[in-house]
């Protein structure tokens, strides 16, 4: 039993530089509802990975973290984050538990919002049909997220989505991890029946979550808002939310209904409701679904997989085959010549009224469509993080933000130079050649704290001309 491990929470104390597994921790990322997320690496063949730690000294926290590893692997899509291993780890502060993830190179779907506002249709839509496909290869498994949020969606290069952050997920078939009552969730997102904490919620608490990130990706914030925890709650049971317009305006409405029998009854028909619209969606193509598999295969004869017999007994067939070659080519001569007078007979035929009927010629086929080979993006992105974090990093002497940050840079040979400076700290400047994608993760240094200025020396005393002085021998 999982719960019966004597968990403690880590936070007191710095993971960095500590081995766990087989990686080493180079820096924080950040931190989450159960726990820290850290940087690390494999210290032989340098594979970057981010390992999630658990924060809450409960067994039954415990058990929701393994949960997460469990189900995530059990679903395996690509556009949910993959965890590739857990565990638990000894210190002299206690044990904690942990998972050790894929390291992401994109931007949580929090920060592009708190940039930008709010997305265009198709892009929104692109977005949605993705998380769709996810969360409804979790809802076949058995599986609610029941915590879908903007800081729980990923984007990687081209909008590619990973969801990730399952630690409340629900499986639909295992014993309640909650009692009547109690409501699990992010307040902004949670379905109408997470907010009277009942038990039986489905998959169709996380059609009303995707309605509230759709909602919030068109129109720049969310629909129900307030200064505490019950007042947003109270909303999701008894207010209506504004209607958006345009042709997604219906989609959403359709997903927030109140009744969870109003609304789409699966992501599947979720799914078809962001394609009803006609958009061209902003989807990349690892996203979109694979060809069905092929289950027979005809394999066509060669001579690799003819046997030796065969090939051998070609010389005393070859007659018979020239033969019926030619009696071939006779035929075919003859039925084209009938089918072209055929053609010329009826190409115009008179009907009763005495009209005219022209057949017209089939048309030609299309030409073939030009192969487009498409340019190669013009951006990159820069993953910087320092150690501690929160350094403002800057730009050409510009500040474009504090570490951890990612920033689009135009692509090029050259080197740029990123500075990292933090108060207490040693200012450090990097250089960066932005051909590709690339992380930077630096270590600051601590400023030695400044010496005292010397006493100054007391002035020498002038001797009287009485002054005796010492013998010096």
């Amino acid at each position: 039993m999982i719960g019966s491990v004597g968990l403690r929470p880590p936070h007191h104390t710095s993971l960095i530089g500590a081995t766990i597994g087989n990686y080493r921790v180079v820096a924080k990322l950040g931190e989450g509802g159960m726990g820290e997320v850290y940087r690390a690496e494999h210290p032989l063949i340098g594979k970057k990975v981010a390992i999630k730690v658990l924060r809450e000294d409960s067994p039954d926290a415990a058990e929701r973290f393994f949960n997460e590893a469990r189900l995530v692997n059990e679903i395996g899509h690509p556009n949910i984050v993959d965890i590739v291993d857990y565990g638990v780890v000894e210190k002299p502060t206690g044990r904690f538990v942990y998972l050790i993830m894929e390291l992401l190179a994109g931007e949580p779907l929090a920060g592009v919002l708190a940039r930008e506002g709010r997305l265009l249709a198709p892009r929104a839509a692109g977005i949605a049909l993705q998380i769709a496909d996810a969360l409804g290869a979790c809802h076949r498994k058995g599986v609610i997220h029941r915590d879908l949020k903007p800081d729980n969606v990923v984007l990687l290069r081209g909008d590619f989505v990973k969801v990730l952050d399952f630690g409340i997920a629900k499986l639909a078939s295992a014993r309640p991890h909650t009692d009547r009552g109690m409501v699990v969730g992010t307040p902004a997102y949670m379905a109408p029946e997470q907010c009277e904490g009942r038990r039986d919620v489905d998959a169709r608490a996380d059609v009303y979550a995707l309605g509230i990130l759709l909602y919030q990706m068109l129109s720049g914030a969310v629909p129900f808002s307030g200064d505490t925890y019950g007042d947003v709650l109270n909303q999701h049971l008894t207010r209506r939310p504004e209607k958006l317009s345009g042709a997604l305006g219906a989609v959403v409405q359709r997903a927030l209904e109140k009744r969870r029998e109003d609304r789409f009854e699966s992501m599947e028909a979720f799914a078809k409701g962001l394609q009803a619209p006609g958009y061209r969606l902003q989807v990349p193509e690892m996203a979109l679904p694979l060809p069905a598999p092929i289950s027979v295969v005809t394999q066509q004869p060669t001579t690799l997989t003819q046997s030796a017999a065969e090939i051998q007994t070609r010389p005393a067939r070859l007659g018979v085959i020239v033969t019926s070659a030619l009696c071939a080519l006779v035929l075919l001569g003859a039925g084209a010549l009938w089918l072209r007078r055929t053609d010329t007979a009826t190409a115009t035929v008179r009907a009763t009224d005495a009209a005219t009927v022209t057949v017209a010629a089939p048309a030609p086929p299309p030409p073939p469509l030009p192969v487009v080979t498409p340019a190669p993006p013009e951006t990159v992105r820069l993953s910087l993080a320092t150690d501690p974090p929160g350094a403002d990093v800057l730009l050409d002497g510009v500040v474009r933000g504090k570490t951890p940050l990612v920033l689009e840079v135009p692509r090029g040979d050259g080197e740029l130079a990123v500075t990292f400076r933090l108060a207490g700290y040693k200012e450090k400047t990097r250089a960066v050649r932005a051909r590709g994608d690339a992380a930077l993760d630096v270590a600051l240094e601590r400023l030695a704290p400044a010496k005292p200025a010397p006493r100054p020396a007391k002035p020498a005393k002038p001797l009287d001309d009485d002054a005796v002085l010492p013998p010096n021998f």
